[in-house]
């Protein structure tokens, strides 16, 4: 299987801060044409995944919420009992794979047709663009498995120290 002729993408994006609230949503459509390897006849499937996701977060230390990211008041600094910010965050994301993707170019007894994760975070801004991330996500799957029809669920726990410019 393989890409195949023209592929479209819409993707609007909304975000909103007041004060220490922040709130991002996004909707992803994707038409593309699939090509079937020549031992599934070579056909080209036209698709259509979506995905869509909502993500909130509250700075507790009273900075505003930014797109642009959060800058503390004080940069972190120990020696003058300055901590920067902190921000704790929730997203729900959700992606649907077009069902003509089953089973010719996708096999249904081990890929899921949707997936659906949360996941809720704490933040902590040591200057502007410059924070540690901790983040718990767990990943729900519709289909994919044959004893129950779902694959498990998965669980994440993840780390980042990010530096932006």
């Amino acid at each position: 299987m393989t890409t195949n002729g023209t592929r479209y993408r819409l993707s609007p994006q909304m975000y909103y801060a007041w004060g220490p609230f922040g709130l991002l949503g996004e909707y992803v459509s994707l038409w593309q044409e699939i090509q079937a390897a020549p031992a599934q006849g070579g056909r080209v499937h036209q698709l259509n995944d979506r995905a869509w996701d909502v993500a909130a977060s509250y700075v507790l230390t009273g900075e505003n919420a930014s797109y642009t990211g959060v800058r503390p008041w004080q940069k972190f600094n120990p020696a003058r009992g300055h901590w920067g910010a902190v921000e704790l965050a929730a997203r729900y994301h959700e992606l649907r794979v077009d069902p003509n993707a089953f089973p010719l170019l996708a096999d249904p007894t081990s890929s899921a047709r949707k997936i659906r994760a949360w996941d809720v975070g704490i933040n902590w801004h040591f200057a502007y663009r410059v924070k540690a991330m901790l983040d718990y996500e767990q990943g729900i799957f519709d289909g994919g498995a044959p004893n129950n029809g779902n694959l498990e669920r998965e669980h994440l726990i993840m780390t980042r120290f990010q530096v932006a410019w």
